[in-house]
């Protein structure tokens, strides 16, 4: 157990309550999962030294499909930052 981990177990035993902060594009994901999504969040390389280009996809179980089982609902992309795609990724699938 990390020392953090250990000093906030003893903190908790002694009823004091601690929030952790989640990014904002990790709490959307979060969202969607708990709609019932299988959400994914792609990070790709631009055509520049540094850059990043990110894409959101959701999608779900499908049982009556052969391959994967996976029956995609949107995918969204390209985005500069994370939290873009994963916002505009619940605005696609309206959660």
């Amino acid at each position: 157990m990390l020392d953090m981990e250990r000093i906030e177990a003893e903190e908790r035993a002694q009823g004091i309550q601690h929030v952790r902060v989640m990014p904002r594009w990790k709490a959307g994901m979060r969202r969607l999962a708990r709609a019932g999504y299988i959400v994914s969040l792609r990070r790709e390389i631009g055509p520049r030294d540094g850059e990043y280009w990110f894409w959101a996809r959701a999608s779900y179980l499908d049982e009556g499909l052969f391959d994967s089982g996976l029956r995609l609902v949107a995918e969204v992309g390209p985005f500069p930052e994370p939290d873009q795609a994963v916002q505009a990724l619940l605005g696609e699938v309206g959660v």
